[in-house]
């Protein structure tokens, strides 16, 4: 028996928004030193993560450069659906079998739905599975709670023909393809389940029968747990309107007085800041913090998005104004006809995707 390397690699890499790391258990053999292909007997290991915030846990199989395979939980079968329901495996037809050995599969039985007996019904991932309670493929919303087969995809199947015998069908679980998985209830739990055998299980009611395992080496899981979260970006018009305009940004003179850079000051620095964002309540020259110099931003009329982020620059704001959508603080500007005078404006003439985590007032 092959004694098991539990968790060998739990790295946590924290980021804004998600926790990522890995699971595996079970030592992978290249293909050249399979000896021994089975896993070893385990009845029940659980897997817990639990972040408080966290929302979302998604599992994806690991890229490994051994040689060997990263996701491997016993042999699917193949049903032929042309015959007599009878698994298509050593005693039927090989070709449907090689398919069905590379395949994904999910659920505990397939079966001919012509013969539900339970004589007819073979297991899929009933003796030995990964369980990943309501795991969703986000692209196409197939989900399941029991995985094995020799890929990671809760996808159910599809129908083959062999091209040597068009007459005869047979039905293959899953597919030959991995793919990300997403669970969004706490607490984000898998657990493993193997039973004692590799070999092949006869019928004995209410024994359910099974082929015998091919390959059945463990699995390496990358996972990433992320927060939920909401993302603004702003309209594209086509009546040449102004799909973001609420309330003029002012421009604040740095190198004078600190006065307001309006009609009474530079008109330059002005249109400049007409066509910028702005957040936050208000700006002022740092020389100058009294309340007199200080200028409204989105003081008085703002768009409220609680803890909004620009997920490229990490800029965060709560209130936006201005004539465009981004959190950014602004820049000096110099105008190339007074050099000896700068202004700082709020924001950039550019609108951003922005992302809260939080309920909006909007």
């Amino acid at each position: 028996m092959l004694f098991a390397s539990l968790l060998l690699c739990s790295c946590f890499v924290l980021a804004s928004t998600s926790i990522a790391g890995r699971e595996d258990d079970f030592l992978m053999y290249p293909l050249a030193d399979m000896r021994h292909p089975e896993i070893p007997y385990h009845q029940h290991i659980p897997f817990l993560h639990y972040y408080l915030t966290s929302n979302q846990i998604c599992y994806s199989v690991c890229t490994v450069t051994n040689g060997g395979d990263a996701f491997s939980i016993t042999t699917p079968p193949a049903i032929l659906v042309a015959a007599d329901g009878e698994l298509a495996g050593p005693t039927g037809s090989s070709y449907y079998a090689n398919i069905a050995a590379t395949h994904s599969a999910s659920g505990t039985m397939i079966g001919d739905p012509r013969n539900i007996t339970q004589s007819q019904q073979k297991a899929t991932c009933l003796y030995d599975f990964l369980l990943i309670t309501s795991a969703r493929d986000p692209n196409t919303g197939f989900e399941a709670d029991r995985f094995c087969g020799n890929q990671l995809n809760p996808s159910p199947g599809s129908l083959f023909q062999n091209p040597a015998s068009p007459a005869i069908t047979a039905f293959i679980p899953g597919t030959n393809l991995s793919v990300k998985v997403c669970i969004p209830m706490k607490p984000f739990r898998i657990t493993y389940h193997t039973d004692h055998t590799e070999m092949a299980v006869d019928f004995n009611l209410p024994i359910i029968q099974a082929i015998a395992d091919t390959t059945n080496t463990g699995f390496c899981l990358n996972y990433e747990e992320t927060s939920n979260q909401i993302c603004y970006s702003v309209c594209t018009v086509t009546n040449g309107g102004d799909a973001f305009s609420i309330t003029t940004p002012p421009a604040i003179l740095v190198a004078a007085d600190g006065e307001l850079a309006g009609p009474t000051g530079s008109s330059y620095y002005a249109n400049i800041a007409a066509t910028h964002s702005a957040s936050g309540t208000m700006i002022g020259d740092p020389r100058n913090i009294t309340q007199s110099q200080q200028k409204a931003t989105c003081l008085y009329d703002f768009l409220l998005i609680t803890s909004a982020r620009d997920p490229n620059t990490g800029f965060e704001a709560d209130r936006f104004c201005g004539n465009q959508l981004n959190p950014s603080p602004g820049s000096f500007f110099k105008n190339p006809a007074s050099p000896a005078i700068t202004a700082f404006i709020p924001g950039t003439n550019l609108s951003v995707k922005v992302c809260s985590k939080f309920d909006s007032d909007l």
